[in-house]
């Protein structure tokens, strides 16, 4: 009799053997992929708070090439950022666990299930409140970016 087994890798299939050798082949082709490259559309303009730690207003300054993805952006009151972390050190790229918070009372915890800036890709997300545009100019609150982090994208919250 033969078995018939589902799985992830394109659906059923028959005998164990067979999804073993799909899993097999995907995993090839996955490690056979290039780098995934992104480049950024905008620079973060000014620091995210001042010397007493207080919230500022930043402004993203969006290239030039890109002005035509900004129509109708007034409309939003608040925007997704997601910006490159490229203060962060080789070595900080390479943690894999931390204690929540940096509060060595908290377990350690992978950082996929974090908020922390460590990560293998660090990817930075905040949903900001848009206060306003010029140009090519978006003033905004509550962005956590440093001054001159690259953002990747900008999307409507």
């Amino acid at each position: 009799m033969t078995e018939h087994v589902a799985d992830s890798f394109g659906g059923m299939q028959f005998g164990a053997e067979k999804v073993g050798e799909k899993r097999e082949a995907v995993v090839r082709e996955r490690k056979l992929m290039l780098p995934i490259s992104v480049r950024p559309v905008a620079y973060v303009v000014g620091p995210p708070q001042d010397s007493l730690g207080t919230s500022l207003q930043q402004v993203i300054e969006v290239l030039p090439e890109h002005e035509e993805a900004l129509l109708r952006i007034e409309r939003c009151e608040e925007l997704w950022v997601l910006f490159w972390m490229h203060q962060l050190q080789p070595q900080d790229r390479a943690t894999k666990r931390v204690h929540p918070r940096g509060n060595r009372e908290n377990p350690l915890t992978g950082v996929f299930a974090t908020h922390s800036q460590m990560r293998p890709n660090p990817i930075g997300m905040t949903r900001v409140r848009l206060i306003g545009r010029d140009g090519l100019r978006l003033t905004v609150e509550g962005l956590d970016a440093f001054d001159g982090s690259p953002v990747i994208d900008i999307k409507s919250a």
